[in-house]
């Protein structure tokens, strides 16, 4: 990530679009990772109080801030190859969550990254 960290240092760093204000260097510490649920019912890791963060699997973990313009490195507390691998893993099926949920704690359950929801109800409502 040191190239991706000089880019961000000279200020001209832009998310998706130049017409955006350049990415601004800024830490996050404390953070915890969970899981979200997208309109199909799957799951798939956000950090927790901003699920808009994008996370990058980089040791050490960075995440990108789209809304506030922000970028940096992000602390769970957790090995960043644990971080990258959650982050890496495509979004879960309920039936995918439930085959990850009984090999979770063995994996992860020490680094405290929660396991995704084995059942989880969703609503269809069509227009």
């Amino acid at each position: 990530m040191l190239l991706f960290e000089a880019v961000v240092q000279t200020g001209r760093l832009h998310w998706r679009s130049p017409k955006v204000s350049p990415l601004a260097r800024r830490d996050l510490t404390e953070q915890r990772i969970v899981w979200d649920l997208d309109d199909g019912g799957r799951q798939y890791p956000v950090v927790e109080g901003n699920p808009s963060l994008r996370l990058l699997a980089a040791n050490p973990t960075w995440y990108i801030d789209p809304d506030r313009s922000e970028c940096g490195t992000i602390d769970f507390g957790i090995a960043p190859e644990a971080v990258a691998l959650v982050v890496e893993a495509p979004p879960l099926t309920p039936r995918n969550a439930r085959h990850v949920q009984a090999a979770w704690a063995r994996v992860f359950g020490a680094n405290g990254i929660p396991a995704p929801l084995p059942d989880v109800e969703t609503t269809v409502i069509e227009r």
